[in-house]
């Protein structure tokens, strides 16, 4: 699920998938959050980081 959430941010914003590296699954394993650098794309990259976070929803109480 989370590769395809990541496919469609870079279609949206037009920009090229990063790579996946082990370091990036143990901070979105841990902290529900991951940061790529200019070295996690083949291409040069027009901007300082692309970082994406887990945001959970949180349930509504039923009444």
């Amino acid at each position: 699920m989370l590769e395809l959430c990541i496919e469609e941010i870079c279609r949206e914003f037009d920009i090229q998938q990063p790579m996946w590296f082990s370091l990036h699954e143990r901070d979105f394993a841990g902290y529900g959050r991951v940061t790529f650098r200019a070295d996690a794309f083949i291409e040069e990259i027009e901007f300082d980081a692309f970082e994406i976070e887990l945001i959970k929803e949180e349930k509504k109480k039923k009444r």
